[in-house]
């Protein structure tokens, strides 16, 4: 069996009313603050390279500098080992929207934080923030660039999904500060703020992004304070239950204005398998794909197995077969299908009578479309009603399609996109200078008492065959709550390799060696985007 994340001794958290406020205690201590942000009036970003520090210069670091890049960037995993081992079950992982494991999880994050020099605090929907800030003004102006992710999991899911985003953004904006900090040329051209969401999955309350919506300002149109749980407990109750507040004029002052941002910039774990098939550990995400659901029902006319001709049969299994097959075909060969990530996926199927001997005559299927091109899509859509309907009436059965969801795609700024994609080259440079020192280090110096701060082991290394041209950009075929902060200000990702795109599962793995690499992209994205020189 191929083994995931290691786990330590795993926290068990009573689901008791007071074993529950107990666990919450350190996590609510958090000092509640809402920073107040001068607002200017700018559009998309758009800094040129010029303007700011450039990723490549990692021949411009001193190698003790370096190696302190290093070993924090490798600390990521550390940190991904701790949220492993807490949960709220004592089989498999899980943190649910304010559960006791989740509250403990926000606890260690919050001790990252500020270990790393931000200032900490807690909303009143429980996502946990953390701001590297400066005395004065900024160096170019005061609108935030948030960093960010989900503490929350699926039942029995892994330990990447989410927290890799959020303990990356930490570790890569320590190494920002340590860089700020050797430096006395080098200011904040504005601050830089991590975000631990505290629900994306939306498992708890069956309604996905509370975290970001709370931050994009969508959570209180959406009614999610009177979402209930399984157990009947609506959403505004338990914010009161572990000291939060539940008004809406409390919540409504967690959202940040477009003015006030400069935009959101998310790593996550692929959840698929194209970068491990360009044997890349990071990629840059180009856009997250829109979505349509359709709900098919197929009306014939059920009889018996043995005496109705075959050409007599109004079967809704075999019309929804053909049907099926026809959508996967025609998603395949669609023009440019595959430099869309145009994806068609059957998901549910069910069938009345469901009896061996009984010919069906009920059936109905869900079709879920998705790409990142609108246009190419909506095509798509209407090409399969047409295909199903051309079915339908050949069969001589009835079909109603039913629209359940849309949504447009997301497109990532092109400044995030580029400026990404120079940060991978920076880290690559890094990587390259470090194992130069550290090949020198073994061949000419005194025994190094820390001889692999990066955390490869002996003998390994941590570089990888790129160039300019090979930096992968690719579609997200998933929404993640970049689609959330989508709505209120430019959005970036930086997509993680993990072991044949397999996601919410305890299966779920990253290599550290590419969580390291992750950092230290973002780190070097950061350089460009957040430090400027005298």
């Amino acid at each position: 069996m191929v083994s995931s994340r290691p786990r330590r001794g795993r926290l068990a958290a009573p689901l008791l009313l007071g074993t529950f406020l107990l666990a919450t205690t350190a996590a609510l201590s958090f000092p509640f603050a809402f920073a107040a942000q001068e607002a200017t009036d700018e559009g998309d970003s758009g800094i040129c390279e010029e303007d700011g520090v450039s990723a490549h210069d990692a021949y411009d670091l001193g190698e003790t500098l370096i190696r302190d890049v290093m070993r924090n960037a490798n600390a990521t995993n550390e940190y991904l080992d701790v949220l492993a081992d807490i949960s709220d079950s004592d089989f498999h992982l899980e943190r649910t929207f304010l559960s006791p494991g989740s509250l403990r999880a926000l606890a260690s994050v919050r001790r990252w934080m500020e270990d790393a020099g931000l200032r900490t605090w807690l909303d009143s929907v429980g996502n946990l923030h953390g701001r590297l800030e400066q005395e004065g003004e900024y160096r170019d102006d005061a609108r935030v660039l948030l960093l960010g992710s989900h503490i929350d999991t699926v039942v029995d899911g892994g330990a990447y999904d989410g927290t890799l985003g959020i303990v990356s953004a930490i570790t890569a904006v320590k190494n920002l500060k340590l860089r700020l900090d050797s430096e006395a040329s080098l200011g904040l051209r504005r601050p830089v703020e991590v975000i631990a969401f505290s629900d994306e999955e939306g498992l708890r309350f069956k309604s996905t992004f509370l975290g970001s919506r709370a931050v994009s300002g969508t959570f209180l149109k959406n009614g999610y304070l009177q979402a209930t749980d399984s157990k009947g407990y609506t959403l505004a109750s338990v914010l009161e239950t572990v000291g939060l507040s539940n008004s809406e004029e409390d919540i409504a002052k967690i959202a940040m204005r477009r003015e006030d941002l400069y935009g959101y910039v998310e790593v996550h774990i692929e959840q698929g398998p194209v970068l491990q098939s360009l044997n890349q550990p990071v990629g840059v995400v180009s856009a997250i794909s829109g979505q349509t659901r359709m709900y098919v029902q197929v009306d014939g006319f059920s009889g018996h197995a043995g005496t109705v001709p075959m050409d007599q049969r109004r079967d809704t299994i075999a019309a929804s077969a053909e049907m099926i097959t026809r959508i996967e075909d025609k998603c395949n060969e669609f023009p440019l299908s595959r430099e869309n990530m145009l994806v068609c996926t059957v998901g549910e199927f069910n069938v009345f009578p469901g009896a061996s001997n009984v010919i069906p005559g009920y059936a109905n299927f869900s079709v879920d479309i998705r790409c990142k091109d609108d246009a190419m899509r909506g095509e798509v859509v209407s090409l399969v009603k047409r295909e199903l309907l051309e079915i339908s009436k050949r069969r001589k059965v009835e079909c109603e399609i039913q629209m359940k969801h849309s949504a447009e795609s997301c497109q990532s700024s092109p400044t995030f996109t580029e400026s990404l994609r120079r940060g991978i080259l920076g880290a690559h440079e890094l990587v390259g200078r470090y194992e130069e020192a550290r090949e020198k280090s073994r061949k000419t110096g005194p025994p190094d008492p820390d001889p692999d701060p990066g955390g490869q082991g002996e003998g390994e290394s941590l570089l990888w065959d790129m160039n300019e041209a090979t930096v992968p950009v690719i579609a997200s075929g998933a929404g993640h709550d970049a689609l959330a902060m989508s709505e209120v200000t430019p959005i970036g990702m930086l997509f993680v390799r993990c072991r044949d795109g397999i996601s919410h599962s305890p299966l779920e793995h990253v290599e550290p060696r590419d969580v390291t690499v992750a950092s230290l992209s973002l780190y070097q994205f950061l350089v460009s985007e957040a430090l400027l020189a005298a």
